[in-house]
């Protein structure tokens, strides 16, 4: 059952009644695809524990702009959505169900430093020996967790994120294949290109003209 925005639905006569607050997010579908890979398609989230304060009290500051509506009122509550948006992910990490994957890695104490300077530096040369160390972690104890936690190995890891830095480069930037291989950890825009056809299947200039012609995009790329 729907109506228009601000109109009351009745379903019922008796019990509580229910509230729905109802928001909308725009983001890059292509930034975003390591977040969306890992969340379930519908969240539910307990509100009932200390967890869930700061999701209560945005919702609490939204109703209060909802109908107020005072100077500032339209930005402010586009900002909350964002906060709310948000506060739901660190409630869902905390949460039980959320016990695997790189979101559940960051918050893990003893995986986060090094996870944190791997995608802070995507272009160091990073080594197993070196992330456990930033870790405090033998070699061994280090990527057991690491793949007890996110499922998969560092150095896979690594080249997943390096890959999509790449895409990102290639999307949004004129930058050439040598620029891009330097930035995410390669030396030749050869070795880049070979990984990134392993990983994608493709050329990375030709994934460049496909993404921007069916964008409507125009300009000549290096293969």
């Amino acid at each position: 059952m729907a109506s228009q925005p601000g109109s009351p639905v009745r379903h019922g006569t008796e019990g509580p009644v229910t509230e729905i607050v109802s928001a909308r997010l725009a983001f890059d579908t292509g930034a975003a695809e390591p977040l969306l890979k890992v969340l379930p398609p519908v969240l539910r989230l307990d509100l009932d524990d200390s967890i869930g304060d700061a999701l209560r009290s945005t919702f609490r500051l939204l109703e209060l702009e909802r109908t107020c509506s005072s100077f500032g009122s339209g930005f402010i509550m586009s900002r909350l959505a964002d906060a709310l948006f948000a506060y739901a992910l660190r409630t869902h990490v905390s949460s039980a169900e959320s016990s695997h994957g790189w979101l559940s890695a960051l918050s893990d104490p003893q995986l986060a430093p090094a996870l944190r300077d791997l995608h802070t530096d995507l272009a160091h040369p990073w080594t197993v020996e070196e992330l456990a160390r930033r870790a405090g972690m033998s070699r061994a104890a280090f990527a057991a967790a690491f793949r007890r936690k996110t499922g998969d190995s560092p150095i896979n890891y690594l080249t997943y994120w390096r890959m999509h830095r790449a895409k990102a480069l290639l999307r949004d930037t004129e930058s050439s294949l040598q620029g891009i291989a330097l930035a995410i950890g390669y030396d030749t825009d050869a070795a880049f290109s070979r990984a990134f056809r392993r990983h994608q299947s493709i050329a990375p200039g030709t994934w460049r003209r496909r993404w921007r012609a069916s964008a409507g995009h125009s300009g000549e790329t290096a293969e």
